[in-house]
């Protein structure tokens, strides 16, 4: 089984293009705050996820804002190329299959509708490994 749900916060606007067969795409990254006590204290551990959707979920996706509350629903892919030094590259991604965004700063998202309210951590840019 190779199934994925993440809540976190968009890091970016999300990207769209489209194929050669007009199937739109969208790619942004989530960030997932993992709060944890050590030594009595509490802390934060920041992961940075990039995500790609396609067909309805990616038109979906492009109606987001960066900074957003949202849960990603999908699944785990691993890419894998030739870097510009000859060196195997890889990394793993996560395809969507669905998205639900939650409250934006005013309530709404991008096309004005009323979003739910789900708890989620705050970032700052300067964590963002890219």
């Amino acid at each position: 089984m190779n199934h994925v749900l993440i809540e976190g916060r968009l890091t970016q606007e999300p990207a769209s293009r489209f194929t050669e067969t007009n199937k739109q795409v969208a790619s942004f990254s989530v960030a997932h705050n993992q709060y944890y006590q050590s030594n009595g204290e509490w802390r934060n551990n920041v992961s940075f996820f990039m995500c790609e959707a396609w067909g309805k979920t990616a038109e979906k996706a492009v109606q987001l804002n960066k900074g957003q509350a949202v849960i990603i629903e999908g699944q785990l892919k691993q890419e894998s190329w030739d870097g510009k030094d000859g060196q195997k590259v890889s990394r793993v991604k996560i395809v969507v299959k669905a998205i639900r965004s939650t409250v934006a700063e005013n309530g709404k998202s991008k096309n004005g509708d009323e979003q739910t309210t789900l708890p989620g951590g705050d970032f700052n840019d300067d964590d963002i490994p890219f």
